[in-house]
């Protein structure tokens, strides 16, 4: 498994950083994980128009920086469609309605040719030859129904990776359970919702062997604070580093 960190920024996309994003390749296809934009332009960066590498799409939650260039990004995957391509799209709520309104005003046609949405709920969501991917709740957004907000688990070639989408201020939505019971190679979390030393406590019992900070806050946006951020957890059992946009890391 290959990880493109795409866009590594928080609510707002920054001069150097766009917002969240990620490209997971396995095996030659693709699988994006959040959808914030400008997605599409910087998928072509990387792979060109060749938008039939893409299996399926996985968002965390509903916040605009994370699926705001999604329906840009469906629009390329109708308008550069190869024949027998299909992709599903994962979604934390049921607004398949709302987001197909969007593009047909927009005059993207065809879609149900080419797509599948799909409402995310905790357990096991996708399967393929290359890659089993688990979803589990978290409480970004509090919810007292399902949640509206998830974590996934992307298991492939004996590897995981462990992907936290954003969590609560208090951080009491990480979930350290699964994580216990799963383990991780690559552990990618968000560094913008929560004070490091309460993490501190959490990430001190983690069986992984990496972990990578996405989803960057201002505060540790520069080289300066980066390097106060990742003091911290020094003394954790792992190696840590904060994601660029661009960024590649193999698990």
């Amino acid at each position: 498994m290959k990880l493109v960190t795409l866009g590594t920024s928080h609510g707002d996309p920054t001069a150097l950083r766009f917002c969240s994003s990620n490209a997971l390749e396995i095996n030659g296809d693709v699988y994006i994980i959040d959808a914030g934009a400008p997605i599409d332009a910087l998928y072509i960066r990387k792979y060109t128009n060749d938008f039939s590498k893409v299996r399926a799409i996985f968002i965390t939650h509903m916040h605009d920086d994370h699926i705001g260039g999604l329906p840009g990004f469906i629009k390329e995957l109708v308008k550069y469609a190869k024949e027998g391509q299909h992709t599903h799209i994962y979604l934390p709520e049921n607004v398949e309605q709302v987001l197909c309104a969007w593009l047909r005003a927009m005059h993207v046609n065809k879609i149900d040719r080419f797509i599948t949405f799909h409402v995310i709920r905790v357990g096991e969501i996708y399967k393929d030859k290359n890659v089993c991917v688990s979803a589990v709740g978290t409480n970004h957004i509090p919810s007292d129904a399902d949640p509206l907000t998830f974590a996934f688990f992307f298991k492939a070639k004996g590897k995981t990776l462990f992907y936290s989408g954003d969590l609560a201020c208090d951080f009491s939505d990480f979930p350290l359970d699964d994580l216990k019971k799963n383990g991780a190679d690559l552990c990618v979390c968000e560094c913008t919702h929560y004070d490091p030393y309460v993490a501190l406590e959490v990430f001190e019992q983690l069986p992984i062997k990496k972990m990578l900070f996405n989803h960057v806050g201002n505060r540790n946006a520069t080289e300066e604070g980066a390097n106060r951020w990742k003091e911290v957890f020094k003394k954790c059992n792992f190696t840590c580093t904060i994601a660029h946009d661009g960024d590649e890391y193999y698990v």
